[in-house]
């Protein structure tokens, strides 16, 4: 059975559960676990690269398991796809993605280091690229959503049981803690975004047929998780989502329009950012954060310099931050002796370091396509708006954050899924799965098809 089965007007609702379409959706399970970097505390190591000895989960042979049978899996059903359907101009686009982020190998300063991580995120585009192919996103957002529902459910049954792998000090004091709640991914800023993500997903999964219970549950808990995490992007992500979820769902004028808009003045945002002076600026301080951003400004400041070093293609993907002897790191590592930071903290300076210009234009194309979604009006209104508003989301967390094209992420993921099926044309709902729909949705869709929100 061909594996469109989700996106043929003409196969009965029985055939969605083929053997084809399941696999999809396990092997999405097992991406979104790899993405948000799920459970890595369990199984990194002391991994020295270089001079520079980094926790890795490289060598532990579970984790290489886990990595093995979903590289198989998505790269078999990738196949079949191939097999079975003409090539897109964003498939073709993404085809360039892959040829700049390996070919930087060519002029990398670590050779090495720029091809395991480049071949990382060409994974991450491959699958991308095949589930916007094999899955409706109403039927992708609600694997997400559950997804994020077992990811908080974890995380909170850690923090009774095992707090300590889940949280972190503070150096100050945090809004409900003087820890840092990480849950069951690496980092406080990455699970705060998952919650944040998570909240948005309950307040308007209604569109999704999701029930009203699980999404208050989800949300509930999706917004403790938030203010224990103490990130402050998640909470300025958590303001921005509440604010456009209520113009959806009560002012519904103009909804995806203005969604679309806020998107590109964010990517906006992400570019300007570094070069905006904020220390005498107090906004910052309404959630208990300084004006340099934590150091942030310094770090862009010196990104200048090494920029105009290499400004066309870069030091090669993501081998900046390189623990090799002659690494540029080092220079820069010697303004901030008391923390060996592995990034610029900024998705557009960080591909500008690694690829060049090439990188921000690439950076840039695949923002704006993924945000073009808003358009693509085979797929159901409320839908569109929030993968749109998860666009949004990568891109705050992408202006103090390397986050989108970051070669393990989940906002690299999602901006990726965004960016193809706005290249899709997804024919008619099965036979059938309008009886799935719920009243909301109907009326939501029926409007949203119209491009004029909900």
């Amino acid at each position: 059975m061909a594996l469109t089965t989700l996106a043929e007007p003409d196969v009965p609702f029985r055939d969605r559960t083929s053997g084809l379409t399941i696999l999809s959706v396990a092997a999405l399970v097992l991406v979104l676990l790899f993405a948000t970097q799920s459970f890595n505390f369990l199984f990194a190591e002391a991994d020295p690269e270089g001079l520079v000895e980094r926790a890795s989960v490289r060598a532990n042979p579970v984790y290489q398991l886990f990595v093995l049978v979903q590289i198989a899996l998505v790269a078999g059903l990738a196949l079949i796809r191939v097999l079975t359907r003409p090539l897109s101009a964003f498939m073709l686009a993404g085809g360039g993605m892959v040829a700049l982020v390996l070919g930087s190998v060519l002029w990398s300063v670590d050779p090495r280091t720029t091809l395991l991580h480049g071949l990382i995120l060409t994974y991450l585009i491959v699958a991308a690229w095949l589930f916007a192919s094999v899955l409706r996103p109403a039927v992708f957002l609600r694997v997400l959503f559950w997804m994020m529902a077992f990811f908080i459910a974890a995380s909170f049954l850690f923090l009774v049981f095992a707090p300590d792998l889940v949280t972190s000090p503070r150096h100050d004091a945090g809004w409900l803690s003087s820890d840092q709640f990480k849950g069951i991914t690496t980092t406080k800023n990455r699970a705060g975004m998952v919650f944040a993500s998570a909240f948005m997903l309950a307040l308007l999964g209604g569109g999704l047929g999701i029930g009203r219970f699980w999404r208050l549950c989800i949300g509930g808990f999706a917004l403790l998780g938030v203010l224990l995490s103490n990130a402050a992007t998640a909470a300025v992500v958590l303001v921005m989502a509440i604010v456009f979820a209520l113009w959806i769902l009560y002012v519904r004028v103009l909804a995806l329009e203005l969604m679309a808009f806020a998107g590109f003045v964010l990517l906006g945002l992400v570019l300007a950012l570094p070069f905006i002076d904020f220390s005498s600026l107090q906004i910052f301080e309404l959630i208990g954060r300084e004006g340099t951003l934590t150091g942030r400004d310094q770090l862009w400041l010196l990104a200048r310099d090494y920029f105009s070093e290499r400004p066309l293609l870069g030091y090669g993907y993501y081998a900046f931050f390189s623990g090799d002897p002659f690494s540029p790191a080092w220079s820069f590592w010697e303004n901030f002796r008391y923390f060996l930071t592995d990034s610029f903290h900024n998705s557009a300076v960080d591909m500008a370091i690694s690829l060049g210009l090439a990188g921000v234009l690439m950076f840039c194309g695949l923002c704006a396509g993924a945000i073009a979604i808003a358009w693509n009006r085979t797929i159901d209104g409320p839908s569109r708006c929030i993968l749109v508003i998860l666009v949004q989301i990568a891109l705050v967390d992408s202006m103090t954050n390397f986050s989108i094209l970051f070669h393990n992420s989940l906002p690299t993921f999602l901006v990726l899924y965004a960016f193809f099926a706005a290249g899709e044309r997804y024919s008619a709902l099965p036979l059938g799965a309008g009886r799935q729909r719920t009243a909301q949705q109907a009326t939501l869709g029926a409007e949203g098809a119209g491009g004029r929100g909900f």
